[in-house]
């Protein structure tokens, strides 16, 4: 039984360790909300809001950051 709540408590931490940080959070946010910001400050009419995994809470920590950032934007 020990060995099964060792596991647990490994696998717990290794999930944790998926999750991006409160800091990295709250740096994404602002950086969404001043996109929408500048675009209403240049007489665009705009909701600028968290899609996909980032609006489902499921946001990962990639193993190996690329080049290229992808961005995502849905105009209508």
């Amino acid at each position: 039984m020990r060995k099964k709540e060792l596991r647990q408590q490994d696998i717990l931490k290794l999930i944790e360790g998926l999750d991006i940080s409160p800091t990295m959070y709250k740096n994404a946010t602002e950086k969404y909300k001043a996109v929408g910001t500048y675009l209403q400050n240049q007489g665009l009419t705009c909701d600028i809001f968290p899609q996909g995994s980032f609006s489902l809470g499921t946001v990962v920590i990639v193993a190996q950051l690329s080049r290229q950032k992808s961005k995502i934007f849905i105009m209508n």
